[in-house]
């Protein structure tokens, strides 16, 4: 409760942050020409269902990811025989490579295509999750430390980062928003709200038969996510301007045939 009262603080700068958040000027000029979308939530799903479907698989993958090594890895660790403490330090340790992986993402995601570093990153942590698991029945915590945090810093921290990138280059200036906000919220659905009871249903208390499961569920996330990169174009090169003159056609940047007939 202390930690959550504790949190309440950050509401303030927040607030003073969006007060002071000016809107692009992409929307600023729909805004003077009277071109917003009145129902925005509603017409998104007319001409742009599949890049917010696509999106919200490629970000539940992160989702999934962060509630397996936040939540549900606690239980795990516990009920393997390792010590509330250590597996609370574990958890502490790996959110330092969340923040490092958020950090490296811009970066990263300008030297190389976005798609290139989201398969690198949800094919790595997949692969980890094994390796994982099985450390930790070992109770070898200094390498279960370690690849929980390669496991976060990867599939949680450059995701987190490189997900907003995809999100807001997918859909025009009128629909960025709202296009946005679904996306993020049917992949908290479907990668964080149900993966833990999930996991607790099928493994139960006895992690030593029945711990596949946790690589299992990291390699059905990540065979959806890499399915949807695939119908997900690359939006490195790609200006937001040609999205608003896009209208058109679709949000994924496929160009209307336009005549040149006078």
């Amino acid at each position: 409760r202390i930690a959550m009262l504790a949190s309440a603080v950050i509401v303030i700068p927040a607030l003073v942050a969006r007060y002071k958040l000016a809107d692009s000027p992409l929307f600023e000029q729909l805004k003077r020409r009277e071109q917003l979308a009145r129902m925005p939530s509603f017409s998104v799903f007319r001409k742009h269902a599949l890049p917010i479907f696509l999106l919200a698989t490629i970000a539940a993958f992160q989702l999934m990811d962060s509630v397996v090594t936040g939540t549900y890895m606690l239980s795990f660790m516990h009920i393997a025989g390792i010590p509330l403490t250590m597996a609370a330090t574990i958890i502490f340790v790996s959110r330092i490579g969340a923040v490092l992986g958020v950090l490296a993402s811009g970066p990263l995601a300008d030297l190389c295509k976005r798609r290139v570093v989201a398969y690198f990153a949800i094919g790595l942590t997949t692969l980890l999750s094994w390796p994982l698991v099985l450390a930790i029945l070992g109770k070898h915590i200094g390498l279960a430390m370690i690849l929980q945090f390669v496991i976060v810093l990867f599939g949680l921290g450059l995701m987190h980062g490189l997900a907003p990138i995809l999100t807001a280059e997918s859909f025009p200036t009128k629909f960025r928003y709202s296009g946005a906000g679904i996306s993020f919220s049917l992949a908290g659905m479907l990668g964080g709200m149900l993966t833990p009871s999930i996991l607790a249903k099928l493994i139960g208390g006895d992690v030593l038969n029945n711990w596949y499961f946790v690589p299992v569920v990291y390699a059905v996330f990540c065979a959806a996510a890499m399915l949807a990169l695939m119908f997900l174009p690359e939006t490195r090169d790609l200006k937001l301007e040609d999205l608003d003159r896009d209208e058109s056609g679709s949000a994924l940047g496929v160009k209307p045939n336009v005549s040149t007939d006078l």
